[in-house]
């Protein structure tokens, strides 16, 4: 499989490390979300708003494919960035931006330099799926591609200094204060595995959490007696205020999950799970 990343900002957490490597402004909101509970805004005011993952300890010569999910409420007053590729000392290399008129715009930020033309225009108050290729195989010929719901809009090869470990969503590279815009269901995925190892496609994250006691429960409760469940089903994340835990060999633990949200049709196809 290859899908190494997903994520609809579910936890509900603006900590570092626990659904996202870095957050620059967070403000998760329940307004306005594209599926489950949970989206990203880069509010008014600020300069910047999003999240970054680091999805490589070391730069990589690779293919990898990046999905956001976008919805502009108010457009930028300059150009800037919506999607921003890395190297793993945080060099900036590869940009999808957002115009002023309501185009996307591939770009090399490397070399300060547009790839292809721009997108059609984006309506406001719209959900767009944006999708990246940057297939870093051969650094010096690294082919980079973008979709706008399923249809390219830009490509090229460019010359890059080196291999690629980072993602951004959001606003985070360039500033501008007045840009206000919505991300949901992120992904990243490479080319290995026999599935999800191209363009993630379309798709929401949504989350399933424990909300009753299996038929094991072997482990120890954190708090004693009761309900293990309880335990492990806070949003958001408390790290290790509670917990279960075992030091027994083949101890398990079972618990009843969620029913399924009536957002996930029954015709529905379930290309990925994660834990």
């Amino acid at each position: 499989m290859a899908r190494l990343w997903s994520s609809g900002f579910e936890l509900n957490s603006t900590t570092a490390d626990v659904e996202f490597s870095s957050l620059i402004n967070p403000s998760i909101v329940t307004t306005v979300v594209r599926s489950g509970t949970y989206a990203n805004r880069k509010i008014p005011g600020n300069n910047t708003g999003g999240v970054m993952h680091y999805f490589a300890a070391s730069n990589q010569t690779a293919p990898f494919y990046f999905r956001m999910y976008y919805r502009c409420a108010v457009r930028p007053t300059v150009q800037v960035d919506i999607m921003r590729i890395w190297n793993v000392t945080n060099g900036s290399k590869i940009d999808i931006r957002a115009n002023t008129n309501g185009t996307l715009q591939l770009y090399n930020v490397e070399d300060s330099a547009n790839i292809g033309s721009a997108s059609g225009v984006l309506s406001t108050n719209t959900w767009y799926r944006i999708e990246l290729k940057v297939d870093t195989t051969t650094i010096a010929t690294t082919a980079v591609e973008a979709l706008l719901d399923g249809v390219s809009f830009a490509s090229g090869t460019v010359d890059l200094a080196t291999g690629i470990a980072r993602v951004g969503f959001g606003q985070i590279g360039t500033v501008n204060s007045n840009h206000d815009f919505y991300t949901d269901d992120l992904a990243v995925n490479n080319s290995s595995g026999s599935f999800q190892n191209s363009w993630p496609g379309i798709g929401e994250i949504i989350h399933l959490r424990p909300n009753a006691n299996g038929d094991i429960n072997a482990f120890d409760r954190q708090a004693g007696a009761g309900d293990h469940y309880t335990e492990v089903d806070e949003v958001t994340p408390d790290d290790i205020t509670s917990y279960v835990a075992t030091d027994v060999e083949d101890d398990m633990e079972e618990y009843n999950l969620d029913a399924t949200p009536v957002a996930l049709a029954s015709d529905d196809v379930i290309n990925c799970v994660q834990v």
